[in-house]
């Protein structure tokens, strides 16, 4: 059995080469360089000519002394195909007998070497392609990665008030205006004896009840606009949202004029960026009510107006000029839709 693996003389061949130009070309080619080889280090001066080392041999020969396990017509076409394709350089010129048809054969080295390059090329860029793919994949997979942390920090963004933060258990919530410094009343009863002073001095409970219907009055006011900004927008106001409009209100903004933005932005498919750049340019021109902006939005209607009934070309391009600088003309887009 052993005597099947190797006991004679294998046949080796790279299977690179082997699937560049085909098995059976490349087993004749390898053994042609074989041959030539072992014909260089024993010095074989009859068979080394025009400065190249030459192998000769019938068909009959080659069949049977190396390619017994091929027929003779497939023995054939390989030779012939090695010749054609430039693999194999062959000659019957060095025969002394002009009837004499054996040929010589010599690798052609030169072509083998575009092969290999050929090879080696084919290799460096399917492992370039390999390095890109692989980049690509850790790229999708970090950007996967980012995009469920921001999905993330979205959904914890958009949870109710106070589900994002704890606050401490004293704080204090101070209804506007309650922050400055109040006068110090004259200790009652100055004039009266001692004891008598002590027994005025219990907290009212007057004062107890009005602390927490302050605090209640202000969550109310919050919830209106909470709910509001939900029903507008279908996502709660978060921690950061909460507290800017917190600001906007401790800079006078009131909350039914709040509400109404909250509203009339919702109406109008605006998304949240857009009501909180609503707020900002009516803080930053001091419109703080309901009443001041209609005002305002009325006053931009009558520039309107004066523009298209003017007949005077010059009157109506100043006209014009004036509606064009007049950002409030566009608040609501088309602020006579939501006209109350």
């Amino acid at each position: 059995m052993n005597k099947l693996l190797i006991d004679e003389y294998p046949l080796m061949v790279l299977p690179t080469f082997a699937k560049e130009i085909g098995l059976k070309n490349a087993i004749f080619v390898q053994q042609i360089h074989f041959l030539t080889q072992t014909k260089q280090q024993n010095n074989d001066i009859y068979t080394y000519k025009n400065g190249h080392m030459w192998v000769y041999n019938t068909i009959n020969e080659w069949h049977k002394n190396y390619f017994s396990f091929m027929s003779k017509s497939t023995l054939k076409r390989v030779i012939k195909n090695c010749e054609d394709d430039g693999y194999i350089i062959s000659t019957d010129e060095f025969n002394k007998s002009e009837y004499d048809k054996t040929k010589w054969y010599r690798i052609n080295y030169e072509k083998i070497s575009e092969i290999q390059k050929e090879i080696e090329k084919e290799i460096e860029e399917k492992r370039e392609e390999k390095l890109k793919k692989a980049e690509e994949k850790k790229k999708r997979k970090k950007e996967q990665v980012k995009k469920m942390k921001k999905i993330k920090f979205n959904e914890k963004s958009n949870l109710p008030l106070g589900q994002n933060d704890t606050m401490p258990e004293n704080t204090v919530f101070l209804p506007l205006g309650q922050n400055e410094p109040m006068p110090e009343p004259e200790a009652s009863g100055q004039n009266e004896p001692i004891d008598q002073v002590k027994m005025n001095q219990p907290i009212p409970y007057t004062t107890t009840y009005t602390s927490l219907n302050n605090k209640n009055n202000k969550k109310n006011k919050f919830q209106k606009i909470e709910n509001q900004f939900k029903k507008a927008f279908s996502v709660n106001l978060n921690s950061f949202q909460f507290e800017k409009i917190k600001e906007y209100m401790l800079n006078g903004l009131s909350e039914q004029l709040i509400l109404k933005t909250i509203e009339h932005c919702g109406l109008g498919g605006h998304n949240q960026a857009f009501f909180f750049n609503r707020l900002s340019m009516l803080v930053e021109d001091e419109i703080y009510t309901v009443d001041q902006l209609n005002s305002v939005l009325s006053q931009a209607n009558t520039f309107k107006n004066n523009a298209n009934n003017s007949k005077n070309e010059s009157k109506e391009n100043e006209q014009k000029s004036k509606e064009s600088n007049y950002k409030w003309k566009d608040f609501f887009i088309d602020f006579d839709k939501y006209k109350e």
